[in-house]
């Protein structure tokens, strides 16, 4: 069994709550403890909303440093939430992080470094599974972007919100235990 995960959605939360769930589903066995997005950010009336990507880390940052753990869990994260979950790790001890659909750029807006600069130098052995079909970025990501010897993509046959069918899933669960178990220490 695998130490604490813990899922980040992308800043469209709800709406891909499907990724949580179909993860968790068949992942959650073989982690010490799955913490998913909904236990993560509790929403009130003075929340701030999914899309402040300041505000997201400046709450990353405090409940993570709330638990305890000491850098010894893994961070998932869908879209913006990968990009939380990598710029989390630049910083701050993480013994692994898993993304899915990756948002390297916004096609609706011109370049953005930020969402991708730290992924040169990013330490922390990084799986990325990234759809052919996303439009944040897809098999162009290779000839594009400079990526970290401690980065892994994993490229399949799917678009950003990972609508892909149960056997699909079950790929994705797979890639990932892979990963981790090439990467991690079992407890």
């Amino acid at each position: 069994m695998f130490g604490p995960i813990y899922f980040l959605s992308g800043d469209g939360y709800p709406t891909d709550a499907h990724v949580d769930r179909e993860l968790q589903r068949r992942l959650s066995p073989s982690f010490s403890k799955w913490i998913g997005q909904k236990e993560i950010y509790h929403p009130t009336h003075e929340s701030f909303r999914m899309d402040d990507f300041s505000r997201r880390t400046e709450h990353l940052e405090a409940y993570l440093a709330a638990q305890e753990h000491a850098g010894s869990f893994i961070l998932m994260g869908r879209s913006s939430g990968a990009r939380l979950a990598t710029l989390y790790a630049s910083r701050h001890p993480v013994s692994a992080i898993v993304c899915l659909g990756y948002p390297f750029r916004n096609p609706a807006q011109g370049p953005q470094p930020e969402r991708y600069l730290h992924l040169a130098e990013l330490r922390v052995p990084t799986l990325i599974c990234q759809g052919l079909q996303d439009e944040y970025g897809g098999r162009n990501i290779f000839g594009d972007y400079a990526l970290s010897p401690s980065l892994r993509v994993h490229l399949l046959h799917a678009e950003h919100e990972f609508n892909i069918s149960s056997d699909a899933w079950d790929s994705v669960a797979r890639i990932i235990l892979e990963f981790c178990q090439d990467v991690l220490r079992r407890d």
